[in-house]
């Protein structure tokens, strides 16, 4: 539950530099913050004493404030030491590249393979970084003696006497590789720029910077702490006690080349002018300021890769891939940096939380990580691990039994959401065929949809009744029907449509309503009265042809096409379909048939031409789901995504990952493999008869 809580923020004034300030205790009352509430609530916490003040109270300090003196009681500034981070292992590369570039671990992984494998610089091939999978955070003495040299010649005061060392703290880290790194450090990131592309470039200098800075001296900083008061007069209050914190670089240090992301959006480099006790400071302006108290962060890949480090769970060549799994199979949807879980994966939650803890432990999947690694050395034989875990024995059952004995006292999923005010019946969540959610309410068979994009967090039972309410009501409305004068009301699942308004009575006897398609990619509020009164009357009948045969124009699955008998033609514009001639229909469909299903007339979205790709990038809506295409490359979007929310990021991600993948089998056939040319060695055994002959002969002789 979230709380409201205010405060004031005063811009003051000191030797000609401004600086923000915010009010921390009235009188003798320290002014409550977010951490005095608490969660479940939204009310202030047993433990507080804190004066909570609201929206009345902050007007009226604010008046006060405007008319104050202020003045610097005491300030504090103390000397600290920030140290350069250790260079970069596959963890804090990802951590660091989604902190700064927004980049997902698989994204990361892919640019810094290319770096690895080889960049074209004027006719040579040259790998730009060491290994990138890798746990490890040691540099080779000769890495570190060149890197020392670059920074005695370029940062000299920023050169240690002695090179730094790095140990890894992390649970099971295997070093076999050394610290991700340049392979020269002498190929500055200004040097190599134009031989790479703009997230090569960026994840380069990442790397180039955080090396660098990792054998350089720490930062000398001065934090400083200002309490200011402000006097006032009043029953509520006679004193306005402000404090404002900075940091001050006094010796640059690492600083000077690199400086590392944070997970939060807190500001701890703010500039503050020297100020003595006892200063007079002029207010600028002091405003009321609103705050609401927030739920903890949803997990990014960079904390959620930080997360799994700390349980022991994956590996540095594994991170990427968990998240890529997840998200693919619409587990988790990613909304900008951050990863939101979908009702499929509440629902999976439900069962394996339930049924199968001891499996779903944390300490369990540590574990197994751990056996892993010992298979993977030679300590532990493959096989008797797997018999183990998969069969078991009498004391410990494993996954297989454990599965069979369970499934069939399983039921089906559900999510409570709370009861009915009224009725006391409960309101739960449930999965559809599609794995679509929907609501129902207690046994009787009401139902209503979950919006695609609502986070089950965000589902409170105010929500679920508003979403109930909202199916009981008629839609929003966005034309009248050419024929009939009914109601044509917008309506939303997986993709807008649109039904035609029912009468009472019909509702009530249940009349099957009439649905309109909507052509793929198109905004329907934006429709004209013409192209509604055209879909509404679909299927068209167009004409007759010379034999007689009916030729209609319709809109199907797969996207706007005519009609003759048993031909069928794809037309490219649906808008052309509703109003062209007999004799237009008639040269469409005397053109040859093409191979392959027919899909939606003009792409769902455009991204142009872009650079490494053969043709328009673009995405479809194709026989299996929309997909991204270049001509000649086609991704499917994980279902997590809508197709018309997909950035060109998005987009050139996907691609460039099918392009790694090579060709998809197709379905219904096996992959031909290298191996099915053995049998080919096996015709010598179609000698055995020859010796059957030999044997035959034993007893003649």
């Amino acid at each position: 539950r979230s709380a409201e809580y205010w405060d004031l923020k005063a811009l003051l004034k000191a030797t000609g530099i401004q600086f923000p300030s915010t009010l921390v205790q009235v009188d003798s009352k320290r002014v409550a913050l977010g951490r005095d509430f608490d969660d479940e609530t939204g009310q202030q916490a047993k433990n507080s004493d804190a004066l909570v003040i609201d929206q009345d109270f902050a007007a009226h300090l604010a008046g006060l404030a405007e008319n104050a003196a202020y003045t610097v009681a005491k300030v504090a500034t103390k000397e600290a030491s920030q140290k350069p981070a250790p260079p970069f292992m596959t963890t804090t590369l990802q951590q660091d590249a989604n902190r700064k570039f927004g980049y997902g671990a698989e994204r990361t992984m892919r640019i810094a393979q290319t770096l690895y494998e080889g960049v074209d610089l004027g006719g040579e091939q040259v790998g730009l970084i060491t290994y990138m999978r890798t746990d490890s955070l040691t540099l080779s003495k000769d890495a570190v003696s060149q890197i020392r040299g670059y920074i005695s010649k370029h940062y000299p005061a920023g050169l240690p006497e002695k090179p730094n060392f790095y140990s890894n703290k992390v649970k099971n880290a295997q070093e076999a590789h050394e610290a991700i790194r340049p392979t020269d450090v002498l190929r500055s990131p200004d040097k190599v720029a134009k031989f790479l592309t703009d997230d090569q470039h960026k994840i380069y200098t990442l790397i180039w910077q955080r090396t660098v800075a990792c054998q350089m001296l720490p930062a000398k900083l001065l934090r400083t702490e200002a309490k200011i008061e402000a006097p006032v007069s009043s029953p509520r209050a006679s004193l306005l006690t402000f404090q404002s914190n900075g940091v001050q670089v006094a010796e640059p240090g690492f600083l000077a080349v690199y400086r590392e992301g944070q997970d939060d959006d807190s500001d701890t480099d703010r500039m503050l002018p020297e100020m003595r006790d006892g200063q007079k400071l002029d207010l600028v302006q002091v405003n009321a300021a609103e705050h609401h108290t927030q739920p903890p962060a949803r997990y990014t890949d960079a904390t959620l890769i930080k997360k799994l480090e700390e349980l022991g769970i994956g590996r540095p060549s594994t991170y990427a891939s968990i998240i890529s799994v997840i998200v693919d199979r619409g587990y988790v949807r990613k909304e900008g940096k951050q990863l939101v879980p979908t009702w499929r994966a509440f629902m999976a939650m439900e069962v394996l939380d339930v049924h199968f803890g001891e499996v779903l432990d944390f300490g369990f999947t540590a574990q197994m990580d751990d056996a892993l690694d010992e298979i993977s050395s030679g300590a532990v034989e493959a096989s008797d691990y797997l018999q183990k875990f998969f069969i078991g024995d009498a004391e410990h059952p494993g996954l297989k039994p454990m599965v069979e004995e369970r499934k069939m006292q399983i039921p089906f999923p559900v999510f409570e959401v709370g009861n009915h005010p009224e009725s006391g019946e409960p309101i739960v969540v449930r999965s559809g065929k599609d794995g679509g959610a929907f609501l129902q309410l207690g046994d009787k068979k009401q139902f209503a949809n979950v919006p695609d994009d609502l986070a089950p967090a965000d589902l409170t039972l105010e929500l679920a009744l508003e979403l109930f309410e909202k199916k009981n009501s008629a839609g929003e409305i966005i034309g009248k029907h050419p024929d009939t004068g009914r109601g044509l009301m917008l309506k939303h699942r997986q993709g807008f449509y649109i039904e035609v308004e029912r009468t009472e009575e019909e509702i009530e006897a249940k009349v099957k309503p009439t649905w309109i398609s909507l052509p793929a990619g198109e905004d329907p509020r934006a429709l004209s009265v013409e192209e509604l009164d055209g879909l509404c009357r679909l299927p068209r009948v167009v004409g007759t042809a010379a034999d007689g045969q009916e030729i209609t124009f319709q809109i199907g699955k797969f996207g706007p096409y005519l009609k003759q008998d048993k031909e069928f033609r794809t037309v490219e514009n649906w808008r052309h379909g509703i109003s062209m001639s007999v004799e237009e229909a008639l040269a469409i469909l005397a053109q040859p048939k093409t191979r392959g299903v027919r899909v939606a007339a003009g792409p769902i979205q455009s991204f142009g031409e872009l650079e490494g790709f053969a043709g328009e990038v673009k995405v479809l809506a194709g026989r299996f789901g929309p997909y991204v295409t270049d001509g000649e490359i086609n991704a499917t979007l994980p279902r997590a995504i809508d197709p018309t929310q997909l950035t060109k990021e998005q987009a050139i991600e996907l691609l460039v990952k099918k392009r790694e993948a090579g060709p998809s089998t197709p379905r219904g056939k096996k992959p031909v493999r290298k191996a099915a040319s053995k049998p080919a060695a096996k015709k010598p055994a179609a000698k055995k008869p020859a010796a059957k002959k030999t044997a035959t002969k034993k007893p003649k002789a």
